[in-house]
């Protein structure tokens, strides 16, 4: 039954049972609040859980590829800087049209499409030869991890009222980064073998092989969101409203072990302009795109343009060093394991750029006459501990991440953090290349990847204390846009230098972070926009 008031906002809907009683209503959140939270909300973490591994895998699996891979893809050190940075390409591209999307298709479609089209790019990446191919492949990786695997997180929430929200969306937070982990760990059971199969005439090595096995989580991925529900928004936003009352129903008898006929919300309350599927898609999304162009703009205008500019340098610092330091320490650290020691004739410990040299190299040892030495491929010896170890590092970043993100209630805290870990990153970039062994390398470079992941949190925290709720999300998604882009250039730039000289990376990103050092001494205060700023444009 629906009952219509033709002079206010609000209409009520009502999903009816003939036995029970109709005359309790409520809006959205207050259904959601008397669904509680228990088993439903754990099983739809766990479904959900492998959409937002996929992603991870997607920018992740490359990196403890690369010297696997290097005589089959004829990759250079800025060919792989190439391959690693163009995920997140892919990301800052397109990243802007999913919230545009989203609402008229439903995130659980995106999901089920989005791990479909990711399953067949992993199965083809592994069979391809060509440098460009797999290039291509990796963008579009990025192009789904920008869209459908980045609102997990959005879509769980939905389904939480404000009083578990906030704890959810920490302990989920933990358990997703735990994607992070599992590829270094794939990589060290797999990698150090040397296998070789024939699969429908086509030979897999064991890089293909380890490719093959990573597809699997976004398969099992593909499964699972084929079982997960609408989230009750979108369906009463579509005008299923029976449907939304229905679900809650159900979230409400396996949270709470009761009949779901004794949910105590009889009827939903919706606005009567919240169906979009009344709405001309066009017209929806030109007002969406005018709003945020307006938001943006006032964001990079007036009292938040200072704001914006530091905030966005010191995340643009932060994605820059860690998302660059943790795709390449595998790979540099799997070159310095085929240093050869035995050459070496001075009277002190070699620096990471001299054992970074490949004509330092126990492969090198054969091709060191040969005029274009530059352009042949290496073949490295695959040892088992740089992948426990990077297993390692990336455990050391989750939970130091996730812990510092406990601590961080007050200004003083995040002050104090952002400091600390800026300076420590400092000491760790400088220090990197002068360490008098391979252990303390890696230790320092391990202090970069954990500390600049915490900066990166931190930024984001402070950005919800400073920015208005207006325009906390506009933002956020310019600081996300800031990060991505230094995951992009320091990629590139990492592995350009790489070529001439690693010292030279180092001092670059030293010196970068030593800016950001500095710029955290400023005061970052609640700004008071005026009156005017917060106006909405007519549409």
């Amino acid at each position: 039954m629906t009952d219509r008031r033709t002079n206010g906002k609000i209409t009520t809907i009502s999903a009816r049972c003939d036995d029970v009683d109709v005359d309790e209503a409520a809006d959205l959140e207050k259904a959601i609040s008397a669904t509680g939270y228990g088993t439903f909300n754990v099983l739809l973490l766990i479904a959900a859980l492998p959409a937002a591994w996929t992603g991870l895998f997607d920018t992740t699996t490359t990196a403890f590829i690369l010297a696997s891979a290097e005589c089959d893809l004829q990759l250079t050190f800025f060919r792989k800087g190439v391959l690693l940075a163009f995920p997140y390409i892919g990301i800052t591209l397109t990243s802007f049209m999913w919230d545009h999307v989203t609402p008229y298709v439903g995130a659980r479609n995106l999901f089920v499409v989005g791990l479909l089209l990711d399953t067949v790019l992993n199965i083809v990446s592994t069979v391809v030869d060509s440098y460009y191919a797999f290039l291509a492949i990796k963008f579009l990786s990025g192009v789904l991890v920008g869209g459908p695997f980045s609102i997990v997180l959005g879509y769980l929430s939905e389904f939480h009222s404000a009083e578990y929200k906030a704890g959810f969306t920490r302990w989920a937070g933990l358990l997703v980064n735990v994607g992070i982990i599992v590829p270094a760990v794939v990589a060290f059971l797999v990698l150090p073998l040397t296998w070789e199969v024939e699969i429908f005439d086509r030979r897999y090595n064991t890089w293909r092989i380890y490719l093959l096995i990573c597809t699997t989580v976004p398969l099992i991925g593909l499964l699972t969101a084929s079982t997960l529900p609408q989230t009750p928004k979108y369906l009463l936003e579509i005008g299923r409203t029976e449907d939304a009352l229905n679900l809650l129903r159900t979230t409400y008898a396996v949270n709470r072990w009761m009949p779901a006929d004794t949910f105590p919300i009889k009827k939903l309350l919706a606005r009567q302009d919240a169906q979009l599927s009344r709405r001309s898609l066009f017209k929806e999304n030109s007002e969406k795109i005018r709003l945020a162009l307006y938001n943006t703009k006032q964001v990079f205008s007036g009292p938040y343009l200072r704001t914006v500019s530091l905030l966005g340098f010191l995340q643009f610092g932060s994605m820059l060093a860690f998302n660059t330091m943790r795709l390449w320490v595998p790979h540099m650290f799997k070159i310095l394991s085929n240093f050869d020691a035995e050459r070496w004739t001075e009277d002190r410990p070699p620096t990471m750029s001299e054992m970074l040299d490949r004509r330092r190299t126990v492969p090198a040892r054969d091709y060191l006459s040969c005029p274009d030495f530059d352009d042949i491929c290496m073949t490295w010896t695959i040892n088992a501990p740089v992948y426990q170890k990077s297993a390692m590092i990336a455990t050391s970043a989750v939970t130091v991440a996730f812990l510092a993100g406990i601590i961080t209630t007050t200004k003083f805290r995040k002050k104090i953090l952002l400091l600390a870990g800026f300076l420590l990153s400092v000491v760790g970039s400088f220090g990197s290349n002068w360490a008098q062994a391979p252990l303390y390398m890696l230790l320092l470079c391990i202090a970069i990847i954990v500390t600049t992941r915490v900066t990166g949190n931190v930024v984001n925290a402070v950005n919800a204390d400073v920015f208005p709720t207006l325009l906390r999300s506009t933002s956020l998604n310019i600081l996300t846009t800031f990060g991505n882009l230094g995951s992009i250039l320091g990629n590139l730039i990492f592995s350009a230098l790489l070529n001439l000289d690693s010292l030279y990376g180092f001092i670059g990103l030293g010196c970068l972070m030593f800016a950001c050092f500095c710029l955290s001494f400023l005061p970052l205060e609640p700004v008071k926009p005026s009156p005017k700023s917060l106006d909405r444009p007519t549409v």
